[in-house]
């Protein structure tokens, strides 16, 4: 089995701070890579995960998550990447 290897600066999030809707633009090196976004709370539990195909500045509906900080992670078959997102309503 391959390493999944822990990239740095893989994509990056607008706005952020957010009211809900984000938006998440991959690094240019990583356009064609079929993604798993997931965002988690800072108790470390899931609250939401999203297949995207093309990454490329993909639009998240965030709006059902309450205020606070949030660690947004995604991860193809080459590499995982978290960022962390505030949520303010």
């Amino acid at each position: 089995s391959s390493v999944i290897e822990y990239q740095q600066d893989a994509f990056s999030i607008f706005p952020n701070p957010s009211v809900g809707d984000i938006q998440i633009i991959l690094a240019p090196e990583f356009y064609d890579q079929i993604a798993q976004v997931n965002v988690f709370n800072l108790a470390g539990e899931k609250v939401s995960s999203l297949a995207l195909s093309s990454l490329n500045n993909r639009q998240l509906d965030l709006n059902g998550l309450g205020e606070g900080m949030y660690l947004i992670e995604v991860r193809t078959d080459e590499f995982r990447s978290m960022e962390p997102l505030m949520i303010q309503n």
